[in-house]
């Protein structure tokens, strides 16, 4: 869930969801009013590339055998997730460090009422320890378009909060 003050007195507040193989993308102004309500398969394809993405977060996530790895070079692999009948793919792109500095993909974007896949790409800006992991903490999201980037998102982690597991 995401919430963005668009001026004084606007917001609109975006849900992206995959759940059972279904990807669903609400956005709202002022929280009340639908202007998106994306669904199908272009959108469970992205829905599904955005949560491996998003992985980055949550690092243990990239242990579950629905995810596979494909080394590609000294410095990239290939991920591809795969739920149900749903299979995503994305490149991560490693510096020295072994950090992730991009992740690269194509994905649908809705353009005049028809999706078409475009080069999507989350650049790594940042890296912090949260609670002793060490994960990125600032992004950009960008399409890489024809006519040029265009950066949609630029996210900040501000705080992490991990399941902690005990041993008896």
């Amino acid at each position: 869930m995401a919430k963005v003050r668009a001026a004084p007195l606007l917001s609109i507040h975006a849900k992206d969801e995959f759940v059972e193989g279904k990807g669903n993308l609400v956005v709202k102004l002022l929280g009340l009013i639908t202007v998106v309500d994306a669904k199908g398969n272009e959108v469970d394809h992205g829905e599904l590339l955005r949560f491996l993405a998003e992985c980055i977060w949550f690092p243990s996530a990239f242990l579950n055998d629905y995810i596979t790895w494909e080394p590609i070079d000294d410095t990239s692999a290939k991920a591809t997730i795969t739920y149900d009948r749903v299979s995503a793919s994305a490149v991560f792109h490693f510096n020295e460090k072994d950090e992730v500095t991009r992740i690269t993909a194509k994905r649908y974007m809705e353009v005049d009422g028809k999706f078409v896949l475009e080069d999507w790409e989350g650049q790594i800006v940042e890296y912090k320890m949260f609670n002793g992991v060490v994960v990125p903490s600032k992004a950009n999201i960008i399409w890489k378009l024809k006519t040029g980037d265009f950066c949609y998102d630029q996210i900040e982690i501000v705080d992490i909060e991990y399941n902690s597991l005990s041993t008896y």
